[in-house]
């Protein structure tokens, strides 16, 4: 009885974490959002149903119920590390080169083809439990509902053990670490039911693959290493490691560092991209006349901070929700991030954005977001009414409000106007507004209504003795030129009519898929332009 009860919570546990590293696994090659994992958990429900449904029957007819779920366990357990290894490998088996977008049509085919065989097996093991059970409490009516309850106690578990493994050990060896346990379980459910020579023979192959996991445990860290190799081909990876929020890796090519969070770079160094860092930091910085307190969101380790603390500021607090990430930029420590980050006037806060918000009580002359568009739900938190309310509150009375989406400055298609302009209107509700269009709009926000003036901000650069490598008197004129500004806003007309981003509404989480859409799936759009009414 115990050891049935065992394997039958051992099935929600499995099912879980199995969930958890594949979709964690899915993200790093997919970069994606909440879309991504909709539609991977979307598939699972879909094919462990269709799973549970196959096995029905056949648990009515075979008599050797717990053989055929020991064999289900070991079926798992014997695809779960070649599934990694093959989503490890998707873009080389696929023939997709190294940092290329992936559509929703690639999303879907490659995902369902990988979790097939795991879904299946898993949704077979409720019809063979429930049978098991009604073999030992012969009550076959209230089975059924005992397994499910069983399983979610596996489920519940599964959480907070998941917490704890995914920061001291790789995907592999917590795959491997399941494996072991679904084996043993196996072992277990067979250990007394051993009635001939079928059973005999399971019992050894599960016996002989107990034992080879328990060796291969030792190497997940060198299999671990050689599969990422093969998911990072091109690349020379200097660090691997998943945090509780997100995977995190380095790399190095020549003498670039690259950070990547689930795939997606974050930041670069030594050799950053001066247009967007020059534009965002300076132009925040000379829309202020004297900023002296200034809070950062996300992003200031890579240049941005080198930038600020050109100014005769007094302290810079930045805000980064993963320590793991600065942990890992100060372990490859350069020229450029230790000047940032042993800066007297830098405050590190590890703490989200949206909390600390609310719970300090210093005022700011500059706030600057730098963080990706939000294409996904945590990142939408930090382009909301909501946030905007609260930017609003910490904000001095000349204060200065910036952060950059998406553009172009030779087209506004649907898909860039709907995201710039759910943004827009509703930061408008709360704030006066400056865009300065790019190929990445900068938004500059402020409590009162201020006119962006090149010769002011070119005066104010001059006398503060600020050296950049791109801002010059008539790049500044140039860029702040009235002809762009006339120019965005004739391309953003009746933006006014596009739907607010609100925390319950995230409307610019669907714009920034219909963004990404348009470029990887435009065969997608008329779907999406259906769902946008």
């Amino acid at each position: 009885m115990k050891t049935t009860i065992f394997a039958l919570i051992l099935m929600g546990f499995s099912s879980l974490i199995v969930q958890t590293l594949l979709i964690r696994e899915f993200l790093i090659i997919f970069y994606g959002n909440e879309l991504t994992i909709g539609i991977i958990l979307g598939e699972w429900i879909i094919l462990e149903a269709l799973g549970s449904k196959f096995f029905t029957k056949p648990s009515l007819k075979i008599k050797k119920t717990f053989s055929f779920y020991a064999l289900l366990q070991l079926a798992i357990a014997i695809y779960l590390p070649i599934g990694i290894f093959l989503i490890r490998n998707i873009k080389n088996i696929f023939g997709l080169n190294f940092g290329e977008g992936t559509s929703i049509n690639q999303i879907v085919f490659f995902s369902i083809i990988f979790i097939l065989p795991l879904a299946i097996f898993d949704g077979g093991q409720f019809p063979f439990g429930t049978k098991m059970l009604q073999k030992i409490s012969k009550k076959e009516l209230e089975s059924a509902g005992y397994v499910y309850i069983l399983e979610a106690i596996g489920f519940i578990i599964a959480g907070p053990i998941f917490y704890i493994l995914i920061t001291k050990y790789n995907s592999f060896s917590i795959a491997i670490f399941l494996c072991i346990l679904n084996i043993v379980s196996a072992i277990l459910l067979l250990n007394k039911k051993i009635s001939d020579f079928l059973d005999k023979i399971i019992f050894g192959v599960l016996i002989f693959f107990l034992i080879g996991y328990i060796f291969l445990f030792k190497l997940t860290p060198k299999i671990d290493k050689f599969l990422i190799s093969k998911q990072w081909k091109g690349q020379k990876v200097l660090s691997y490691k998943n945090s509780i929020y997100s995977n995190l890796v380095l790399t190095k090519s020549k003498e670039q560092y690259t950070f990547y969070s689930n795939g997606i770079p974050i930041i670069t160094i030594p050799f950053f991209n001066t247009a967007y860092i020059e534009e965002l930091v300076h132009f925040s910085m000379l829309s202020n006349p004297n900023p002296k307190n200034i809070l950062l969101i996300g992003g200031g380790a890579g240049g941005l901070i080198k930038e600020l603390i050109k100014y005769p500021i007094e302290n810079i607090t930045y805000l980064e929700l993963d320590p793991e990430l600065i942990k890992q930029i100060k372990n490859f420590p350069i020229e450029l991030t230790k000047e940032e980050l042993t800066n007297k006037k830098v405050k590190i806060k590890y703490i989200d954005a949206r909390r600390f918000l609310k719970i300090t009580k210093s005022k700011y002359d500059v706030i600057i977001i730098n963080l990706p568009m939000p294409s996904t739900l945590q990142l939408n938190r930090f382009y909301t009414k909501e946030f905007f309310d609260n930017i609003k509150s910490i904000l001095n009375t000349d204060g200065v409000f910036a952060f950059c989406l998406p553009s172009s400055l030779s087209y506004i298609n649907q898909e860039i106007k709907n995201l710039n302009g759910s943004i827009l209107n509703t930061l408008e509700d709360i704030f006066f507004v400056n865009v300065i269009p790019g190929d990445f709009n900068i938004y500059i926000a402020t409590n009162k209504n201020t006119v962006i003036n090149p010769y002011i901000f070119s005066k104010r650069l001059k006398e503060k003795n600020i050296q950049t490598q791109l801002l010059t008197e008539y790049y500044i004129q140039y860029r702040l030129g009235s002809y762009w500004q006339n120019w965005f806003y004739n391309s953003m007309k009746d933006y006014k009519k596009i739907r607010k981003n609100l925390d319950f509404l995230p409307t610019a989480t669907f714009y920034s898929i219909l963004y990404w859409n348009s470029i990887f799936s435009p065969n997608l759009g008329k779907l999406f332009k259906i769902l946008d009414k």
